[in-house]
């Protein structure tokens, strides 16, 4: 379906129109420029064909709804500024006209909606009757399109939020049990960092405490700021709060989320000088996919688990929130059993789900800070003393609203270099100047060690492939083909490793060495698809260095070939976005290696779920992740739905110690100064 041509699509469709060469017009460049899909032309062939209409504006209106549906909005705003946005892109000369005519009343569309003419084939609704394939939405003097299927999930969702936070803050009777637990986890028996006590600062110690007071709580913060931290004291928290670690689960949109939050909390487990049968009771907890959590059945096509059949858990831990689209959370919500807490940890200024909504930034928009009445501030500064009136802020005018005392916000990273974490933050406030700040990188100077520097391919008076090509043999001699610091060369690590693979057991140091390795550079692209896209890059990078690796390999299949997962084997505990590597045994058979919290594990390659080349991986995959080193890539002519700030601060906060953005300036500065807009009518 994604190969199709414009051509074929136009050929074996029937357009009813009166201007057909016009219609097909647009029709080819939304599928050229917009990726407009056969299926939807269809739906919208469909959708015409109900209306009882001809008018080339109602085409229009429906390319719109679906191109705010890539964009991950949930419903079309119709303003004049949000279809002149999308229309200019497929109607040209056309859009004023079209915009005059989609506005005026939905005046062009006479007989469709219900209210004007209720006889006639009503293609739209208003929310009191919603079981038509469009609903028009009237918000004061705004006005949203939906389809039929997201309105539903939206208002799902709105009606289990609106349950969950109706329910008052549990104020203990007895703040001193609280207490209790909280010395005994982050005093008496605290979790051990490098062979020291981890200290939580203010806002990690309430993203521990609050689930003891309210069901539902958000914690957003970016990479570094000790979101896994507060996971696992919270565990042991509620553990000692009466609540058996069977109940409690780890879940995130992605398996290897998951897993990597459920190894997270056995690490810390695993420091404890002295734990106890409660701690030691937290290291069963295993990791899940959403889906799995409720359940998902292929052949019903449907969640097991549902608002008449509750997940049996009394704590679930969602990771990585940002992540979840509107109609997985709005399931997962109505799954909850009444009283059972849930806590969304996630980043509010990453990147949002790929599917429709962005419902953690919805929640916690930028504008949002968390505030706390002065019942929760009373027991929080009991248990914590040294926490005064500016860390427990109160709601200005005293009404915090629906989410007071459910937020955290945790603003000091511990993980970027300073230069990193600096520029970030300047970025997502979408300071453009900071697009001038960047250094340039001169390659003949090598690579530095840390900060964020610019590379413009194009600068050299060469094509920006040309140039790109030219950056990428530089990383690839960097890290794979000579020693990288004080490190060994790649090729020695990849030997040592294939020596010692028939162990493949905990604490095979070459193995570590590897992964370890591995994990001290990526390259991450917006894209997949194109020369400067993720398979673009993997496929340069392997014909440079996979013969020189293994000349016996083939394709992505060499000795010591970076690799990814892309789909689900629970059968093999291996997840969409687990990174591995390919080693060839000593009887020159490949197997994929994985590592593990225990050890690592190894499957036969032709027995591995599918997968790709991870030399290069989306920016969208890299979510979760942390390198050494990041080569951010921006590939030239991208559009602004791509080319975005919450693309560039999610590229660069997944370095610790060296970014460069390989990008012209003036491309940097654009994605600076655009964001993602995704329209809902999700507001508390």
């Amino acid at each position: 379906m994604d190969d199709i041509s414009p051509q074929l699509l136009i050929d074996c469709s029937v357009i009813s129109n009166t201007d057909p060469a016009e219609l097909r017009s647009v029709y080819e460049t939304a599928v050229e420029q917009l990726n407009l899909q056969m299926i939807d032309y269809l739906t919208i062939r469909d959708l015409v064909a109900l209306s009882g209409t001809r008018e080339t504006e109602l085409h229009l209106l429906l390319i719109a709804m679906f191109m705010s549906l890539y964009e991950g909005s949930v419903c079309l705003r119709l303003s004049p500024e949000s279809l002149k946005k999308k229309l200019e892109q497929v109607a040209g000369d056309r859009t004023a006209r079209a915009i005059r005519s989609i506005l005026d009343g939905m005046g062009a569309f006479a007989g469709l909606i219900y209210e004007k003419d209720p006889a006639g084939p009503a293609l739209f609704d208003d929310p009191r009757e919603s079981y038509k394939p469009l609903i028009l939405v009237t918000d004061g003097t705004n006005r949203y399109l939906y389809f039929q299927k997201y309105y539903a999930a939206e208002q799902s969702l709105k009606r289990a939020l609106t349950g969950i936070l109706s329910r008052k803050t549990r104020l203990p009777e007895n703040p001193e049990i609280l207490a209790a637990a909280a010395g005994a986890i982050l005093s008496i028996k605290p979790v051990l960092v490098n062979g020291s006590p981890a200290l939580l600062n203010a806002g990690q110690r309430l993203g521990i405490l609050l689930p003891a007071l309210n069901n539902f709580i958000l914690v957003s913060g970016g990479p570094g700021t000790g979101k896994t931290f507060i996971v696992i004291n919270l565990l042991r928290m509620m553990v000692r709060m009466g609540i058996p670690a069977e109940r409690m689960r780890i879940t995130a949109p992605t398996g290897r989320a998951a897993q990597k939050l459920a190894e997270a909390v056995r690490r810390g487990i695993a420091s404890l000088e002295a734990p106890g049968e409660e701690d030691i009771s937290l290291a069963s907890i295993q990791g899940e996919t959403l889906h799995r959590l409720l359940k998902f059945s292929p052949s019903r096509n449907d969640f097991m688990h549902n608002a008449y059949n509750r997940v049996p858990a009394d704590l679930i831990i969602i990771d990585e929130a940002s992540m979840i689209d509107i109609l997985l959370l709005s399931r997962l919500l109505d799954a909850v059993e009444n009283g059972a807490g849930v806590v969304m940890l996630g980043d509010r200024n990453q990147l949002p789900s790929v599917e429709a909504g962005a419902v953690l930034s919805d929640l916690i928009s930028e504008n949002r800070t968390a505030c706390y009445s002065t019942g929760a501030a009373s027991v929080i500064k009991r248990i914590f003393p040294d926490m005064d009136e500016a860390m427990l802020p109160a709601a200005p005018g005293g009404d915090g609203g629906p989410l007071e005392d459910r937020v955290v916000i945790l603003a000091d990273s511990y993980r970027s270099e300073k230069s990193i974490t600096a520029i970030a933050s300047r970025i997502n406030e979408q300071d453009g100047s900071v697009a001038g700040d960047i250094p340039e990188l001169d390659l003949r100077r090598g690579f530095p060690e840390c900060g964020v520097w610019l590379i413009d391919p194009a600068s050299a008076g060469t094509t920006f492939l040309q140039g790109l090509h030219g950056v990428l043999d530089a990383w690839a001699g960097r890290y794979y083909e000579a020693a990288a610091s004080s490190l060994p060369s790649y090729r020695e690590i990849v030997s040592d490793a294939a020596a010692a693979l028939p162990s493949g057991a905990e604490g095979n140091a070459p193995l570590h060495a590897l992964f370890m390795r591995l994990d001290e550079a990526r390259i991450l692209s917006p894209v997949r698809s194109g020369p400067a896209g993720t398979s673009g890059i993997n496929r340069h990078l392997i014909g440079r260095i996979g013969m020189s690796l293994d000349p016996a390999g083939t394709g992505g299949i060499f000795g010591g070939a970076p690799i990814i997962i892309t789909r689900n084997d629970y059968d093999r505990s291996l997840f969409n976005g687990d990174v591995g590597v390919i080693m060839k045994g000593g009887d020159g058979r490949y197997s994929g290696v994985f590592s593990r919290f225990d050890g690592f594990a190894s499957y036969p390659v032709e027995g591995l779920p599918p997968f790709e080349p991870s030399f290069a991986i989306t920016v969208h995959k890299s979510q979760g992740s942390e390198y050494g080193g990041v080569l951010l890539v921006l590939p030239e002519g991208m559009t602004d739905f791509l080319l975005t700030k919450e693309i560039l601060y999610t590229g660069l906060t997944r370095a610790k110690r060296l970014v460069i953005i390989c990008a012209g300036r003036d491309d940097l500065r654009r994605a600076i100064q655009n964001r993602l807009e995704r329209e809902s009518g999700i507001r508390f």
